[in-house]
């Protein structure tokens, strides 16, 4: 080997080593038998794996996005109900009862006592005493009557029918026809014109004959 030719292994070989060629390298400057580095050098498989260029696909990273749709609720669906409007409540009038007034029919006569004077014989003139007959009812009295009675006449009376209030007259005659005392007592009828039943009052008639 020519000194030139070890002075170039000598700048090859460390570049050898670094490429990984250190057997080529040594047996460079042992001076073997391969008298010259032809280029084809073949590195071994397991040097050509770690220096080959594997082209791997690169990962692919997936990103999964969840795109959560909310639905909005439909709107309520609100029907207006209409307003329940009650029926009024009729209530019927209260009607009390009729009040049953019963009216009854009442006769006054005044004086309650009708007094005559003294009558000597013969009696005449005979005396007489006004009495007044008097609708002190709550109805008409109608048929009214100023009844004689023994010794007692009535001449004349003015009475027949009386609405409430009203009042009505007649004569009371004494006409005894012997001494004596005469005690006796007046009677007044009339009808009640709402039930048409008789009805009567009296008074007290006092005369004294000598």
């Amino acid at each position: 080997m020519t000194s030139a030719r070890r002075r170039l292994l000598r700048v090859v070989a460390p570049v050898l080593l670094m490429l990984g060629m250190g057997s080529v390298a040594a047996a460079a400057l042992a001076g073997g038998s391969s008298s010259r580095m032809t280029s084809s050098t073949t590195r071994p498989s397991s040097e050509r794996s770690e220096y080959s260029t594997t082209t791997a696909a690169a990962p692919v990273t997936t990103t999964s996005v969840t795109v959560a749709t909310t639905v909005p609720p439909p709107p309520p669906t609100t029907q207006p109900v209409p307003a329940t409007t009650a029926p009024p409540v009729t209530t019927p009038p209260t009607t009390a009862p009729p009040t049953t007034i019963v009216r009854t029919a009442a006769l006054s006569v005044s004086p309650a006592t009708a007094g005559f004077p003294s009558t000597p014989p013969p009696y005449s003139p005979m005396p007489i005493v006004h009495v007044t007959v008097t609708n002190t009812g709550g109805v008409a009295v109608s048929s009214v009557v100023v009844h004689p009675v023994g010794v007692y006449s009535v001449p004349s009376n003015d009475c027949g029918s009386l609405a409430p209030g009203q009042s009505c007259g007649a004569d009371v005659q004494f006409c005894p026809t012997s001494p004596g005392h005469y005690l006796n007592t007046l009677e007044v009828s009339g009808d009640n014109t709402v039930t048409g039943a008789p009805f009567q009052t009296t008074i007290t008639l006092d005369g004294t004959a000598t």
